[in-house]
């Protein structure tokens, strides 16, 4: 078990969400980043969907009340074991099983870091399912830890470990430093398709916005990453051209690309609301969505415009990379135990 001794990043329990109820007005919510939330839960023998802590921009402090195994993927989170008098005397490696003894404290830092960070324990996390899933609904206030961030004292117990991973994570930290999966490093180019808003709009709108970088903002969210083109006559441009301005509400879903009355762009991610009233001028593509989770606020990004035959290449790819991995973690643990089915 661990529990926060203190948490200055938005920390919530997440999985892959909760599909199948946007009409009746819920949430999907689940990881920002599913790739790294599936690689910490694989490193780990995992099942890919089982709960882990998200921590978006900021700290979480934790203190290991009983010895487990823990993995941290995502951004650059600087992920290290502490001593007592707050020396780290263990640097996390990224996407790699790590013991952490009774006692331990682990502290993963995203202050000046890009995105969020993803922390699995080795069994995944222990708490009650709704709707299929364990992931946090911050608007309505379920799923996780009583539906609320992690703050202090807050205690995480995880499930039993399975048979199967009692046989090679007993290995304790040998394995650190023989195994590890590789994470995907995100770029700031994102590929883009047109929306179902796109006629409510000017023909050289998309031009526009492919044309020029735009930079995330600060106010960006769970919720959604808000974009600002860097050239002003650019946002005008924008801002003329939302001709159809405020329309009657519309379902909207993860990926939606708004266009906002002053010329500024909103990305719907995990947290988004199930209807809108902005124009969708377009729809980020399913295989893009990770970099808006690492990207930190400042940062510029890059559209492009691609077709659904580009769009769908990307997602198999991506796929076929979570699969490698998956296939990887499960040669290695026959390795250390051959008689495991």
């Amino acid at each position: 078990m661990l529990s926060v001794e203190k948490a200055t990043a938005v920390c919530t329990v997440q999985d892959l969400g909760r599909p199948g109820f946007m009409h009746m007005g819920v949430s999907k919510c689940g990881a920002l980043d599913s790739n790294a939330l599936c690689l910490a839960n694989l490193a780990l023998g995992n099942e890919p969907n089982a709960a882990a802590i998200e921590i978006l921009r900021g700290e979480i402090t934790l203190n290991c009340v009983e010895s487990c195994w823990v993995a941290v993927t995502g951004a650059r989170a600087n992920p290290r074991l502490l001593a007592r008098g707050k020396q780290p005397v263990q640097v996390l490696l990224n996407a790699s099983p790590t013991y952490i003894p009774a006692g331990g404290r682990l502290q993963i830092s995203n202050r000046g870091a890009a995105g969020c960070s993803y922390l699995a324990i080795a069994g995944g996390i222990d708490c009650p399912e709704v709707l299929g899933s364990r992931a946090t609904d911050l608007n309505a206030g379920f799923g996780g830890i009583e539906g609320h961030m992690l703050g202090s004292a807050e205690k995480i117990q995880p499930y039993p470990l399975a048979p199967k991973q009692k046989h090679f994570l007993p290995l304790e930290c040998q394995i650190s430093a023989r195994f590890s999966l590789r994470e995907a490093s995100p770029d700031n180019v994102i590929a883009i398709l047109p929306g179902p808003g796109y006629a409510a709009v000017q023909n050289d709108l998309t031009q526009i916005i492919c044309a020029k970088p735009f930079i995330m903002g600060a106010d960006s969210d769970r919720m959604g990453a808000r974009f600002k083109c860097a050239n002003t006559r650019a946002t005008a441009a924008l801002a003329r051209g939302d001709k159809a301005g405020l329309m009657a509400s519309h379902g909207v879903a993860r990926g939606a690309m708004q266009l906002l009355p002053d010329g500024g762009l909103i990305v719907l991610l995990a947290d988004a609301q199930t209807t809108g009233g902005y124009p969708c001028i377009a729809n980020v593509i399913e295989a893009d969505l990770y970099k808006l989770a690492q990207l930190p606020p400042g940062d510029s990004v890059q559209f492009i415009q691609v077709n659904f035959a580009q769009a769908r290449s990307a997602s198999v790819k991506q796929s076929a990379a979570l699969q490698r991995a998956k296939y990887s973690m499960q040669q290695y643990m026959r390795k250390q135990s051959p008689n495991h089915e």
